[in-house]
């Protein structure tokens, strides 16, 4: 179903996912699943490291560091790490913005590529590492 406003690609090849990718998730909604369900060939997983991605779902911004600290070692070479938060017209909103995400990973060596919609209440950042 296509909603006005949004991109007619399936979510999983907005967030860059493919096949043959394992997707570390932390924290992700309950439909989660239901929005990655045309995700063929993508594992998602809650544990392990070589991860192509890593998608964090956020509730506070005292959770950035920490929740970006432990995901980053996950990914292999190359690999992505998604932050989500709920955007500020959700009832799920808790005071995440886009800044907090940057004053986080940016001084990490991380910096966001790419801004997604989600869904009607989360939006997501995508974080590469920086090439030297």
């Amino acid at each position: 179903m296509r909603k006005t406003g949004y991109s007619g690609k399936p979510l999983y090849q907005k967030l860059g996912f493919k096949p043959g990718f394992r997707v570390g998730l932390i924290n992700a909604p309950a439909r989660y699943p239901a929005l990655l369900a045309d995700a063929a060939d993508v594992e998602f997983v809650q544990s392990g490291t070589g991860l192509d991605a890593v998608h964090v779902f956020l509730s506070e911004p005292e959770g950035i560091a920490p929740s970006a600290k432990a995901s980053i070692p996950r990914l292999k070479s190359g690999g992505m790490l998604w932050l989500s938060w709920a955007k500020k017209a959700s009832k799920l909103h808790a005071g995440v913005s886009e800044d907090d995400l940057r004053r986080h990973l940016l001084p990490l060596g991380w910096v966001d590529v790419k801004v997604c919609a989600l869904d009607g209440d989360y939006s997501g950042l995508k974080f590469l590492k920086r090439r030297e």
